[in-house]
């Protein structure tokens, strides 16, 4: 009914076959699907991408270098009765606030000395950490 109404003016127009008109424009607009649906299929992988990097960085945030060895990552463990962190690679272990003053120490420390501190027990003690620079006279005690 269209095709016999309009025929005389899509021919005027250049159009002299109706049926590939109409072929071209579904053509065209599947094409167009396919086009959104893998733009679509895109950005969801690069969201994927970024809530991993994210995620990711949250979680590192929240590690802790070991401040003796500067090789591993803290990680939860039970030494003598004390909930602590402990570094799998050098065995120093402390708590989380000793922790806590013994970074605020290295970071007061850092200001004017570019030395390297060694933590280690104080000798006859297992709950006092001894912290020494290497460079200048800074030494420092913590308890657990």
């Amino acid at each position: 009914m269209f095709l016999e109404r309009n025929q005389d003016a899509l021919k005027r127009e250049g159009f002299s076959d109706i049926n590939m008109l109409i072929e071209d424009s579904l053509y065209e607009l599947n094409e167009a699907q396919v086009e959104k649906l893998e733009a679509d299929q895109y950005q969801m992988e690069e969201q994927a991408e970024i809530e991993n990097a994210i995620k990711s960085y949250e979680e590192a945030r929240n590690q802790v270098i070991c401040v003796n060895c500067r090789r591993a990552i803290l990680i939860p463990a039970i030494v003598n009765h004390k909930s602590v962190n402990s570094c799998p690679a050098c065995g120093f272990y402390t708590t989380e606030s000793c922790l806590h003053q013994i970074l605020q120490a290295a970071n007061a420390h850092a200001d004017h000395c570019t030395g390297s501190i060694g933590y280690g027990l104080e000798a006859g003690s297992d709950d006092t950490i001894l912290a020494a620079c290497n460079q200048c006279d800074l030494w420092d005690l913590f308890s657990l």
